[in-house]
């Protein structure tokens, strides 16, 4: 439940202000083919243009301003943010096309922005092909290089210094890498069966809270993790709420009356 918030976990950030004053505006949108074509633009969700880019003067005609994005390469890319159409909506216009041809995107391919407390926008490419080459991922996936893997990671982490985490994130929903500081915390916040929780979660205009009860609590892999502090929580919501998710027939799990569980 990638979306979820147990009831408490503001009061565990709030303590930590250099935390809090790090916050990050930041949305990522799937790219449709509109927004790939030569002759168009890239439509942003309202709440994402307002929370994200800088601030609009909604008393022009046609209100607009020039956007500096830097991508992961250190390349500065220059959008013209407008906001025009019926109904109105937010467009990047020019320099959108030049950006997409040469980093060839797709329809299917995400574009992320992202803008923290300096004000400074950053924009990142997710592509939707996966990697062709199986031999490379079969070589990479063999026993041996994950024995070469593990054996540099323990030297890495002997010695204290820099190691590299190659992570396929399509290969799960849930986040790879946990700050150690939330780890820590969460040591100290046992959760038991029974313990009722709040989930939020939404669209783009449509953020609600649902609440659910914890059911149950496993291990993550009882063979090759016995004992580990990870765990994988069983909850409880609503039939209602798992309407409203949208959840597929695969995805409901130990049905039972009023209630839908799922990990």
């Amino acid at each position: 439940m990638g979306g979820g918030r147990f009831e408490g976990e503001d009061d565990m950030e709030d303590g930590d202000g250099e935390r809090k004053s790090r916050m990050l505006h930041m949305f990522c949108k799937t790219l449709t083919a509109s927004d790939t074509s030569t002759h168009g633009g890239f439509s942003v969700p309202r709440r994402a243009a307002e929370d994200c880019f800088p601030p609009l003067d909604y008393q022009q005609i046609r209100p607009s301003q020039e956007l500096v994005a830097k991508d992961l390469h250190g390349a500065k890319w220059r959008f013209r943010h407008i906001y025009r159409g019926q109904p109105r909506r937010h467009l990047l216009t020019t320099g959108w096309s030049s950006f997409v041809n040469k980093k060839k995107l797709v329809s299917g391919d995400a574009v992320l922005f992202l803008r923290g407390d300096d004000g400074e926008l950053r924009l990142g490419v997710r592509r939707a092909i996966q990697l062709k080459n199986e031999a490379l991922l079969k070589a990479f996936n063999s026993n041996s290089s994950k024995i070469h893997t593990l054996s540099a990671v323990a030297n890495s982490l002997k010695h204290r210094s820099v190691f590299h985490i190659c992570y396929n994130p399509r290969a799960a929903a849930s986040e790879f890498i946990v700050p150690y500081w939330k780890f820590l915390k969460s040591l100290n916040r046992p959760f038991c069966i029974g313990m009722r929780f709040k989930i939020q979660y939404g669209s783009e205009d449509v953020n609600e809270r649902r609440s659910g009860m914890i059911t149950g609590i496993n291990e993550v892999d009882p063979i090759r993790w016995t004992g580990s502090k990870w765990k994988s929580l069983q909850v409880g919501i609503s039939v209602d709420c798992i309407k409203h998710l949208g959840l597929s027939n695969s995805e409901r799990h130990y049905l039972r009356p009023a209630l839908q569980y799922f990990r």
